[in-house]
């Protein structure tokens, strides 16, 4: 019984220990994230590493019928997401996806 007891103990201990280390880590990465800048990333830098989008495969046809459907559009653009092209339609009521 009285080594079960100390084996649970010494558990507890290294237990302790470890969480305590991960824990003060945690809190210390914490504090760095919160007054370290990030680095800026300016447009040439952005279209460099950018996805390229295959415009013969995107179909305007669905665009033509989002477009009917919305009284107003300020914007029209081309994006990539998840692997697809996208147009995102820009209206004073909001953002509508099409694709």
């Amino acid at each position: 019984m009285m080594a079960i007891k100390s084996s649970i103990f010494k558990i507890h201990r290294v237990l302790g220990a470890f969480l305590s280390i991960l824990f003060l880590m945690w809190f210390v990465s914490g504090v760095v994230m919160m007054y370290h800048t990030y680095p800026k990333v300016d447009k040439t830098q952005a279209l460099k590493y950018a996805e390229v989008i295959d415009t013969s495969v995107v179909s305007p046809l669905g665009l033509q019928a989002a477009v009917a459907s919305i009284d107003s559009v300020s914007a029209i653009t081309l994006d990539r997401r998840a692997g697809m092209e996208v147009f995102t339609l820009t209206s004073p009521k909001g953002k509508a996806f099409c694709t």
